[in-house]
């Protein structure tokens, strides 16, 4: 079997736990120990955010740390200060670590924490996930110290590790099933929809008999709804998720 032939069965049959939770305690153990079997990986981490519906990410969110010390970086907000995860926000293509100058006591702390749990800031890489309902995955490697005469070439394991990476997000995503938990009230729908065909709020209040106020509301609504960063986006979403015909 192959490293995502594996990985299917793992996150087809033990993603949750018997009484149905997401397996997290598991899932830490069985994911490094499968990646073990193909790379000389040290440490993982996976975080799902801007996940829609605010869910939260920390109960997602998947590491070698463990469960405790991966809720502390969410509750702490470490999260939102954490430089390799705005890169990731900004990138589509995985990227190497490079250590940045530490500008705050939060990210001092935050550094010395990872180095407490062995993490090792110049071997390790990250791959972003920018999904089709706005939110965005991204898993990391640490490859740890470097082995003389054994020097991974990262460049080439992000790019072989990236089906998996994609495959665990979509694993995360389906089991959060963003797809089932959008709704719109038919007002909102058919704003959109007259939206989708080019109408200015202008035009659709006078198709619909509102005022323009009231157009912009329910577009307000409908972002929101959806977790959506513009109307453009709106739409997307929800023609993606069959709440508009085209």
């Amino acid at each position: 079997m192959t490293l995502i032939d594996e990985a299917k069965y793992l996150f087809k049959n033990k993603i949750l736990d018997e009484d149905g939770v997401f397996n997290r305690v598991y899932l830490n153990d069985a994911i490094l120990d499968l990646l073990r079997n193909y790379y000389d990986v040290h440490l993982f981490s996976y975080l799902p955010i801007n996940i829609p519906n605010n869910m939260d990410m920390g109960r997602y969110m998947l590491s070698t740390f463990g469960v405790a010390a991966n809720q502390e970086f969410v509750d702490l907000g470490n999260v939102h200060i954490d430089p390799y995860v705005a890169m990731a926000l900004k990138s589509v293509k995985p990227f190497i670590w490079e250590l940045p100058e530490v500008h705050n006591r939060r990210q001092l702390l935050q550094y010395e924490i990872a180095t407490k749990h062995g993490q090792n800031l110049d071997n390790s890489f990250s791959i972003p996930i920018h999904g089709i309902w706005g939110e965005t995955g991204i898993f990391s490697i640490d490859m740890g110290p470097y082995k003389i005469g054994l020097k991974p070439d990262l460049n080439v394991l992000m790019y072989e590790l990236l089906p998996f990476a994609h495959l665990l997000h979509s694993s995360v995503m389906g089991l959060v099933d963003i797809a089932h938990k959008f709704e719109l009230t038919t007002r909102q729908k058919e704003v959109l929809k007259w939206a989708s065909e080019g109408k200015s709020n202008f035009e659709v209040s006078q198709i619909l008999n509102l005022s323009e106020h009231t157009i912009k509301k329910h577009l307000i609504g409908s972002r929101e709804a959806l977790g959506a960063k513009n109307t453009a986006h709106a739409i997307s979403i929800a023609i993606t998720n069959k709440l508009l015909a085209i």
